[in-house]
């Protein structure tokens, strides 16, 4: 079994539950939210980047990215996107808000910094994430060493992305973690039919 999900969901999940102390730790770790506001313009390309960053308190989001700039596929010939990134926490007032206020929000600040004019818009999407990002507080390590140690028992069970093993990481990281996932499972045979040596988990 392999599982990307976030560790608090996923050991509040099994069957029997683990002991409180590993609940209790589970349950203190904490994740960044993030909501996701999409613009799809008639206009050939906004910058040359792929991403553009705006660290000022002064304006919501953190990051934009523009698709085209990854792969022409990404969007029709003579248009493009840009995806905009608010960091929030789930529940709180910026998750809270409605779509419309934060497309306007979003819209306001991409034209008055030049980037977008708003007659290019000719649509617009939103997403919210929960689980985006693991928050690392201090003492974080210990936590998930204590988890680990629980977990290790099951050896048919494997952990891969930001939230099954709780790191900070990009997607090629992710994409190294199902490859070595995968080399693992086939070296040891798993695929064969052979039962694991010990251990499972129920779900």
């Amino acid at each position: 079994m392999v599982s990307s999900l976030p560790l608090d969901r996923f050991l509040n999940m099994i069957r029997p539950l683990p002991d409180d102390e590993i609940l209790k730790l589970s349950n203190s770790l904490r994740y960044r939210s993030i909501l996701l506001v999409a613009f799809f313009l008639n206009k050939e390309k906004v910058s040359g980047n792929a991403s553009i960053y705006f660290p000022d308190r002064d304006i919501p989001f953190t990051r934009i990215h523009e698709p085209k700039n990854w792969s022409l596929k990404m969007s029709p010939p003579g248009n493009t996107s840009l995806v905009v990134e608010i960091p929030c926490q789930q529940n709180d007032g910026t998750w809270e808000m409605l779509d419309e206020q934060l497309v306007f929000l979003v819209k306001s600040k991409l034209v008055q910094s030049g980037l977008i004019e708003e007659r290019e818009i000719i649509g617009f999407a939103t997403k919210r994430m929960p689980y985006a990002y693991p928050v690392l507080e201090r003492d974080f390590e210990e936590k998930i060493r204590t988890i680990n140690r629980f977990l290790n028992r099951f050896e048919n069970l494997r952990f891969s992305g930001r939230n099954g093993r709780y790191v900070y990481g990009h997607v090629h990281d992710m994409m190294d973690m199902g490859r070595e996932i995968i080399k693992k499972y086939c070296e040891a045979n798993t695929f064969s039919g052979h039962p694991p040596a010990k251990g499972f988990v129920q779900v």
